[in-house]
């Protein structure tokens, strides 16, 4: 009998359901049905299920043919995670690492000492958790406490997690937990000034973030099925990079409608021998969201930043095409969310959104070279990583596999690479496309089954510009 692994995501739009061959490490059915988070998840996900019956597999989540059952979601959305530190560049530094994966998304930071109006600020921001910073291990501790004191005084409850100077850490908790706040003790973000200890406020944040999605109607329902909780998508999508970056340095990409999301498993030191690395080192494992980049509900706040790019884009083939048709292009994108353009100057809008959101989203990610003059000559700085040696590019998500039909997918790649600026994004890598969500599986099943995870891997399929030129599409990588 074949050991059959279930594997399910729960994405925003659709619920896509897949069976896993554990023996031959291969994805052998796939299905998908819309995701029904208002009413509830589980009518998409017997929806999805049902289809599989179609392919000659149970539609039953209990069946014994079923060895394991996993899933992923992101139907919920990210927890709204407000972060108050002491330093506003290295508080929001820590927060954006922190909330790596952890499915949550930063949505306020404070720095220095906060008072009433802050607090206010918070409120109205309505956060669903709390980061609390401040100060490396042995330093500052009236200023951190300062603000605990002024935090316990919050209308709004949310869940804290405390992860400032270890010498303030227990006294801060204990104000907070008075003030009426669950409180979540953890390792300070930044024990000292050379670098950054995120993974354990990420964990809670993880959990926090747990009992948060199961309030979608049904999550709770089908987390009673699986051999482990539900996982959030992004968090899967990082395991998955982590395991291709375990062979060869790795990036990924995945535009969706509200958020870019960039992924990197780099060591990224520099290139060159006369680039010295400046400021706090970024993580191996590294993970960017950008809410201000989309191609839907995050696609207005894309133009401020791209609208010239896009323009050019779309008038290499519609020439008369001019702001006005722009706007009326975005206004149909905000209002109908589940949008699918039907001729080409649709889908070559389509296709410039997508390439505004890769280029910004990964010069983001990237490091940036800064030169400085000084008495011996211009010195060149190297901030943050140095992606240049990235081996690896992956493009997966719902924008993604629409170029992979049009056979345009490494146009869009093309996006993310190195263009001889400051930005030390990849130069050279292997460009590839994750057609049939492999990289969510492959991330699901990494923490218990490794190799198979490499397997479903495989699976990607690598593109080339002639490719595309050709109007061939991908070939098998």
């Amino acid at each position: 009998m074949k050991s059959l692994a279930l594997l399910l995501d729960i994405g925003s739009t659709f619920t896509k359901a897949l069976v896993c061959d554990m023996d031959s490490a291969k994805i052998v059915a796939r299905t998908q049905g819309r995701t029904t988070a208002r009413e509830d998840v589980m009518i998409g996900v017997l929806e999805a299920m049902s289809m599989l019956e179609e392919q000659g597999f149970p539609a039953d989540l209990d069946s014994s043919l079923y060895r394991e059952r996993y899933a992923t979601s992101s139907a919920a959305g990210g927890l709204r995670m407000v972060v108050i530190g002491l330093t506003r560049g290295l508080t929001a530094r820590a927060a954006r690492e922190a909330a790596t994966g952890a499915g949550a998304r930063v949505s306020g930071v404070f720095a220095g000492n906060i008072g009433r109006r802050e607090v206010l600020e918070m409120v109205r921001l309505r956060p669903d958790i709390i980061l609390f910073t401040g100060g490396i291990d042995g330093g500052n501790v009236d200023h951190v406490l300062n603000n605990a004191r002024f935090l316990a005084d919050m209308p709004a409850r949310a869940p804290v997690v405390v992860a400032c100077n270890r010498k303030a850490s227990g006294r801060a908790a204990e104000i907070l937990a008075l003030g009426g706040f669950e409180v979540h003790l953890s390792e300070n973000v930044m024990p000292g000034l050379d670098g950054l200890d995120v993974t354990p406020a990420r964990e809670i944040i993880r959990e926090v973030f747990m009992r948060h999605i199961v309030k979608a109607k049904g999550l709770g329902v089908l987390s009673s099925h699986l051999d482990m909780d539900v996982m959030p998508t992004p968090y899967a999508v990082m395991l998955a990079v982590e395991v291709l970056g375990q062979t060869e340095e790795a990036m990924a990409v995945d535009v969706g409608g509200a958020t870019t999301d960039v992924y990197s498993h780099s060591f990224g030191h520099p290139c060159e021998d006369d680039l010295i690395p400046r400021g706090l080192s970024d993580p191996v494992l590294r993970r960017t969201v950008e809410g201000d980049l989309g191609v839907r509900e995050g696609v207005r706040s894309l133009l401020d930043v791209s609208r010239l790019s896009v323009l050019r884009g779309v008038r290499e083939i519609a020439s008369d095409f001019g702001r006005d048709d722009l706007d009326e292009a975005i206004c149909l994108r905000e209002v109908q969310t589940d949008y699918i353009p039907r001729d080409s100057l649709g889908e070559r809008v389509e296709m410039e959104l997508a390439r505004a959101c890769v280029d910004a989203a990964t010069r983001r990610h990237a490091g940036v070279v800064e030169t400085e003059d000084s008495p011996a000559g211009p010195v060149r700085y190297l901030r943050g990583k140095d992606l240049r040696r990235v081996k690896v590019l992956v493009g997966t998500g719902g924008a993604f596999l629409a170029a992979h039909r049009r056979g345009d997918s490494a146009d869009l790649l093309e996006a993310a690479l190195y263009s001889n600026d400051e930005s030390t994004r990849p130069l050279d890598p292997k460009m590839m496309v994750d057609p049939g969500y492999a990289m969510f599986a492959a991330g699901l099943l990494s923490l218990r089954h490794v190799e198979v995870s490499r397997g479903l891997l495989g699976e990607l399929e690598s593109v080339n510009v002639r490719d595309c030129e050709d109007g061939k599409g991908a070939t098998r990588g």
